[in-house]
């Protein structure tokens, strides 16, 4: 009957080195998720906002190209992208973007809510060079014979003069409309979660469609703290109860403390894995790519973040696994005294 009692309080000792695990990595995880300003300080904006704007700039250097008659048309155009976009605005769609996707992980919206209103900024821009494109012109004189054959020879934006076919106003109405019709900024001019797709198994959807499983996966993190954290208690207390020997018992719980603790504490091999293979799929990704850097940098906040707390989790079950094995030698020893008192 005592071997049957000890053969039980070993499976559950067994059962509590695996809840004492969960608990952790649980733990862990809830801090970093439930975190939204510690998730929000990790993304360098900054950084995001300084390539999104280069990004734009070369695709508007080549939707605008050469124009006859405008020198410094492009140069223009470049240095007012971050004019028509200025950074208090990305952070504002950012933050937008940020909170609606935040709201919907955790079950609170079917859907990410957000729009980013890019036809605005688009016409903004679109009318800025269109101005330009008009002052610059209508100042120009007209182009002699011998400019137009050397404007012909050496390109349109050799000589600084005006063809006679060409008439200022229409010139920048169809710049104006080349701007308004391009995917300068996007090829949507209104960005909604219904814009993004994502593509699994084949099949194309809005990225929330395919994730769908993430707001669930969001509150079995929750359940799984407090399954973990009740079996922990349980089983804690069930190896007490059912082993004979209570020093043996509490030996039995210090052993599962420390295997747990050692789990947790070298958990780092394998979240290091992880984030390998995100940096490489990131890296190896032609939509990621551009934005390697800061992506990267976010995964390696979040995976640090994590390697700490888990970390701090191993020590304390270490330590508590510790001063078990001491609570349980001093048990011994007053057991051995009262013992030797008694005879």
């Amino acid at each position: 009957m005592l071997a049957f009692r000890r053969f039980i309080a070993f499976l559950i000792s067994v059962f509590l080195i695996i809840s004492l695990t969960i608990l952790a990595f649980s733990i862990s995880s809830d801090l970093i998720i439930k975190n939204k300003l510690k998730i929000e300080s990790w993304v360098n904006k900054q950084q995001i906002y300084s390539y999104l704007t280069s990004k734009v700039s070369a695709s508007a250097d080549q939707t605008v190209g050469s124009l006859t008659g405008v020198n410094g048309l492009n140069a223009y155009v470049l240095s007012n992208i971050k004019t028509v976009y200025p950074y208090s605005k990305f952070v504002s769609d950012f933050n937008s973007v940020f909170d609606s996707n935040y709201a919907w992980i955790q079950g609170k919206t079917a859907k990410p809510n957000y729009m980013l209103n890019l036809l605005s900024i688009k016409q903004d821009l679109a009318n800025k060079v269109a101005s330009y494109t008009l002052n610059s012109t209508q100042k120009l004189p007209i182009c002699s014979d011998l400019q137009l054959i050397e404007l012909q020879s050496n390109g349109p934006v050799s000589v600084n003069c005006l063809p006679p076919t060409v008439d200022p106003k229409l010139l920048s109405n169809d710049l104006k409309d080349k701007i308004l019709n391009s995917n300068i900024f996007s090829n949507y001019n209104f960005i909604t979660a219904d814009s993004i797709k994502a593509t699994k198994n084949g099949s194309k959807q809005p990225y929330y469609l395919t994730y769908k499983y993430i707001p669930q996966d969001y509150k079995n993190l929750s359940k799984a703290l407090y399954i973990s954290f009740t079996a922990t208690l349980i089983s804690i207390l069930l190896i007490l109860i059912i082993h004979p020997f209570k020093r043996r018992a509490i030996k039995l719980i210090a052993w599962s403390f420390l295997i747990s603790g050692l789990v947790v504490l070298f958990s780092y091999i394998s979240v290091d894995t992880v984030q390998t293979k995100l940096v490489n799929k990131v890296n190896n990704s032609a939509s990621l790519s551009t934005y390697s850097v800061p992506i990267n940098s976010f995964v390696s906040h979040a995976i640090k973040t994590l390697e700490n707390t888990n970390k701090y989790f191993g020590e304390s079950y270490i330590f508590l696994a510790l001063v078990l094995f001491i609570s349980a030698f001093i048990y011994k020893k007053r057991k051995q005294k009262e013992l030797a008192n008694s005879t």
